[in-house]
């Protein structure tokens, strides 16, 4: 065990479900620190149920909590996806030169990055985000946004992603919202 390393996990029942492990580089640092996340795992019969997206944001708090404002990471292919989702891009803004030789490199792996922000509340995002959908939501339909009265008086459900929430302007023709049918009936409001 390297002891430069930190790492966490989570548990159901003592059952291990996932963990991760990373390595911060704080002291001295200029413009602030790094960290690398060197493993990341979530248990298969476990996946898709949010316990990774859990896992790094409890990671990206306890990291800016530290110091750090980068978080990388090489991602083999089966988990771009994955890291995507987490707020990683492959285009690396940190200079080679404070990570080269620090950082272990793998091969058929993709370098990529995470922008960490001490503002961001990583932990409370799944609640944020659920309070923040639910006002928007409120908002539009007391705005009458889920209801159009179509061509001859008939009321209308919009489709999501049509009229005001999504796609374009309110009243913007499907073209100009970039509507992949174009024309027709049943779209927002036009």
């Amino acid at each position: 065990r390297d002891p430069a390393h930190a790492g966490f996990d989570t548990l159901e029942v003592w059952d291990p479900l996932g963990g991760v492990t990373y390595r911060p580089f704080v002291h001295g640092e200029p413009d602030g620190g790094f960290a690398e996340l060197t493993f990341c795992v979530v248990r298969s019969d476990t996946q898709v149920r949010g316990l990774g997206t859990r896992l790094m944001n409890h990671l990206k708090a306890q990291l800016v909590g530290l110091g750090c404002n980068s978080l990388l990471t090489y991602a083999d292919e089966s988990a771009l996806g994955f890291f995507l989702q987490q707020g990683f891009t492959d285009s690396v803004s940190l200079p080679a030169a404070r990570y080269s030789g620090r950082v272990k490199e793998y091969d058929h792996g993709r370098m990529m990055q995470c922008e960490l922000h001490k503002e961001m509340p990583y932990t409370r995002l799944p609640h944020c985000i659920g309070t923040a959908r639910r006002r928007a939501m409120s908002e539009w339909v007391a705005s009458g946004g889920g209801v159009r009265v179509a061509a001859g008086g008939a009321k209308k459900r919009a489709r999501p992603g049509t009229g005001r929430c999504g796609g374009g302007e309110p009243g913007a023709s499907r073209e100009e919202r970039g509507d992949a049918e174009g024309g027709g009936e049943g779209g927002g409001e036009e």
